[in-house]
């Protein structure tokens, strides 16, 4: 049976390897567009409210 420190040495390990490949998914060159349309969408409200304002009028 495995003693507590060598089953946490294991979980950090996996941990360890699942940061790694969360960051290389992250960093991935065919993630860059999704990351950056979704980094304009704040910005795209903007225009759909400005609509809704002249629309009120």
């Amino acid at each position: 049976m495995f003693e507590l420190n060598t089953l946490r040495s294991i979980l950090t390990l996996a941990l360890f390897i699942l940061f790694i490949a969360i960051w290389i998914w992250a960093w991935s060159k065919d993630r860059k567009k999704e990351f950056k349309d979704a980094a304009n969408i704040p910005f795209q409200g903007d225009e759909i409210s400005a609509s809704l304002k002249e629309d009120k009028k």
